[in-house]
């Protein structure tokens, strides 16, 4: 399928990489070196055809493996699930016998059993020895279930019988969060703490000749008709381009 992402409220375009992908591929969404918008909408198509279309609000707190149909976030910026990890395999002989390594049979939850004998650069082992190999894979972090990492191993000695060793390890990523939060609000120029402080308008404002010396307004782009005049109002009139909404 292919992907086009965009810009939900204005349309532009962003760069989507790659952007045809099969199940289970990842892309990524940017807007070269700016920030995203504050929303996107990724279209998917098979061809010409029109998939599914899903909007996704950036303002917000964003959570690793949160999906939006058929989509599912795996990375923000430096937040990625999948991490790079390197296991080390050894196989050391005890005894006194040389030993022929038969296969090496190595697990990780949520990935194929594999036979990792191929990758020693050596297939006997003396008494004493030891072989060692690396292999790098990709863990999922945000998963919280239990990863168990095992490997069985299966020799058979030259002129004598074979044996069988195993080991495994097992790991969780357990995600943490320790926050303690304060909130004090002060005046900032009396720094008087907020609930002392009087409301604006009361007492009100009802001097004579002079009261205020500053007033801000705020612009809401409503029209006369949207918004009664108040006590205080004493005209209002729209011009010929009057606005219609806020």
């Amino acid at each position: 399928v292919n992907i086009v992402c965009a810009d939900f409220m204005s349309g532009r375009t962003l760069s989507v990489s790659p952007s045809s992908i099969s199940s289970g591929d990842e892309f990524t969404v940017s807007d070269g070196n700016n920030d995203l918008p504050e929303s996107i909408s990724c279209t998917i198509f098979d061809g010409t055809t029109e998939v599914q279309r899903n909007a996704i609000a950036l303002t917000g707190p964003l959570s690793l493996k949160e999906k939006f149909g058929a989509l599912q976030i795996q990375s923000c910026d430096a937040q990625k699930c999948l991490q790079t990890a390197f296991l080390d395999y050894f196989v050391k002989n005890e005894g006194e016998s040389t030993l022929q390594l038969l296969a090496v049979t190595r697990g990780v939850t949520g990935m194929p059993v594999k036979n990792l004998v191929s990758e020693f650069a050596s297939k006997e082992i003396p008494p004493e020895g030891r072989l060692k190999t690396t292999e790098t894979v990709e863990l999922d972090v945000c998963v919280t279930n239990s990863i168990v990492t095992s490997a069985t191993v299966e020799v058979q000695a030259i002129g004598g019988p074979g044996c069988e060793a195993q080991d495994e390890i097992m790991f969780q990523f357990n995600p943490t969060c320790r926050l303690d939060a304060d909130l004090i609000c002060e005046e900032t120029s009396s720094g008087k703490e907020c609930k002392d402080l009087q409301a604006i308008g009361t007492p009100q404002c009802a001097c004579s000749r002079q009261c205020a010396t500053e007033l801000t307004f705020q612009y809401t782009g409503e029209n006369c008709a949207l918004q009664p005049p108040g006590d205080n109002s004493i005209i209002c009139i729209d011009g010929p381009n009057k606005p219609e909404t806020v």
